[in-house]
């Protein structure tokens, strides 16, 4: 347990002289001892060039942190660190009893970082929910993979992606995606229809990027709602990805993907791009689907 109150010191600070490879894991960070009492920090993870090769989390059951109440961001990275970072596994926004202790800004914060892993679709999500500001910011830095994760009900945007010097909302998706800035500001996929069929789901898929790019990740998610802040949709729950994908020579992504979901209720889907550098797109605005047809004699 981490939490003095002191309003400008961070819980965990990985300065400029560290030693590579730390792991910081099972902390209760911005709380009392009972894990629901807030007692906030500025920062509640502070990494900084020196952080070399930390790992916050893990995919272990003990292994995550806990990150609430903070007056800042619950992760900040200040500076990219030569070996990347990894954020795995932690409840940031929630405290220990899973209840909404959302951190005053971002929940996790960007402002320089390459080739970081934040999250998994196999073991090592992060639950990044309820915090005042962006769930996640990645204002510069390339590569930063950003996966499997459930973000959800933050004050901004759920994933934004910055203009190499600060956070700047939802991007347009541009032409041949020639622009840059924090993961390259790739562009994000749209959904074009979204259908269920029983427990199928089927979605088109169309949107611009770079030409010939091959080796691209669709990630789908299912959401309960759907905020649409800055017109970008929300990654609650992830359901599938769908790998090596490609672009055309004229930059066009337009693969249909089809995937079992047993949800029993109508819901909402977005989709997250990754290319084959790591870069992770802004979410995809969501998309409403309807519980669809059900029979009741087995078949549909």
């Amino acid at each position: 347990m981490i939490g003095s109150g002191l309003a400008t010191s961070s819980g965990i600070e990985v300065g400029s002289s560290s030693t590579p490879g730390l792991r910081i894991v099972g902390n209760w960070i911005g709380l009392g001892a009972n894990g629901v009492a807030a007692r906030p920090l500025g920062t509640g993870i502070r990494l900084g060039a020196g952080a070399v090769g930390t790992v916050i989390g893990g995919t272990g059951s003990a292994d995550g942190n806990i990150i609430a109440n903070n007056l800042g961001a619950g992760i900040e990275i200040t500076a990219a660190p030569a070996t990347p970072v990894q954020i795995l596994g932690n409840r940031i926004g929630l405290n220990a009893s899973a209840q909404p202790a959302g951190n005053v800004g971002a929940g996790i914060n960007v402002l320089n970082a390459n080739q970081s892993v934040i999250g998994s679709t196999a073991w090592g999500a992060n639950r990044i929910a309820h915090n005042g500001g962006i769930g996640v910011s990645i204002v510069a830095g390339t590569g930063n993979r950003v996966s499997g994760n459930s973000i959800h009900s933050n004050g901004g945007l759920e994933l934004d992606l910055g203009n190499g010097s600060a956070a700047d909302g939802a991007n347009a998706n541009d032409n041949l995606d020639v622009d840059s800035g924090g993961n390259t500001r790739l562009n994000h996929p749209i959904l074009a229809t979204v259908t269920r069929a029983g427990n199928q789901i089927s979605a088109a898929v169309s949107f611009g990027t770079s030409a010939n790019l091959s080796g691209l990740t669709l990630e789908f998610y299912r959401s309960s709602r759907c905020d649409n802040v800055g017109g970008l949709g929300v990654a609650q729950t992830f359901v599938f990805s769908a790998v090596g994908l490609t672009s055309t020579a004229a930059g066009v992504v337009a693969p249909n993907v089809s995937f079992a979901d047993a949800n029993p209720a109508p819901t909402f889907y977005s989709a997250l791009l990754t290319d084959a550098s790591g870069n992770t797109s802004e979410i995809s605005p969501c998309v409403a689907v309807p519980l669809g047809l059900l029979f009741f004699d087995g078949f549909d």
